[in-house]
């Protein structure tokens, strides 16, 4: 079989690993649990990858020992449940008790969604000196991808995003994007290995990605 290129999506609660063609066309996806090397240790993030990887050659029809191509009661008392015994699942369900509260018009609940817009966009706002001009000007405005089970919940933190990017709106920055991708982060990855040995693989990047909020400030 001609050469393959794979790529891994790892995550706290699933991962995924995609295979391409030398073409692009992506041959195999495989999920499986969390790799976060944190929370499971190296040993087992590596027995996951493995095994994804093993599943996604299976699909491909592909034999096994084919080598991929890949780059792969206060604040103080919230430390040991956010580092100790911290568990991504607890969390998950109890922003889902938030999201519930905000949907039903609890105002504290609509504060938190509020606040964490805010610090979404400060992530932005701290690489927006370095953005290539380039990024600007196109018909979306400043592209912005979000990756995460957060942007679900993306019009009860609408307003504290807009509202921290306007702040810095200016001639360069008017207009801005949100996009989610329709395929995984490790068609990327898979790219970008294939790059790293000297192979370029097509990808086409606007049909890898769906719009779901523009914004401008003029």
């Amino acid at each position: 079989m001609a050469a393959l290129y794979g790529g891994v999506e790892g995550g706290g609660t699933h991962s995924r690993v995609v295979l391409l063609s030398q073409d692009g066309t992506v041959l195999a996806e495989s999920e499986g649990p969390c790799t976060n090397h944190w929370l499971v240790g190296s040993d087992k993030c590596l027995e996951r990858i493995e095994a994804m990887v093993r599943e996604a050659k299976g699909k491909a029809g592909a034999d096994e020992q084919v080598p991929l191509h890949s780059l792969v009661s206060d604040r103080m008392g919230l430390l040991t449940h956010l580092y100790r015994t911290f568990e991504k699942s607890k969390f998950a369900g109890f922003c889902q008790r938030l999201a519930k509260g905000a949907q039903a018009g609890d105002p504290l609940c609509q504060h938190v969604f509020n606040k964490a817009g805010a610090v979404l966009a400060r992530h932005v706002v701290a690489v927006l000196p370095k953005i290539d001009k380039s990024l600007f000007q196109g018909k979306l405005g400043l592209p912005i991808l979000c990756v995460g089970s957060v942007w679900n919940s993306w019009e009860k933190m609408k307003n504290g995003f807009v509202s921290v990017l306007g702040e810095h709106c200016c001639s360069t920055f008017s207009r801005f994007s949100l996009l989610k991708l329709k395929q995984s982060s490790a068609l990327g990855g898979a790219s970008l290995g294939a790059k790293h040995i000297g192979q370029a693989v097509p990808l086409d990047y606007a049909a890898n990605v769906d719009v779901f909020y523009t914004h401008s400030f003029s």
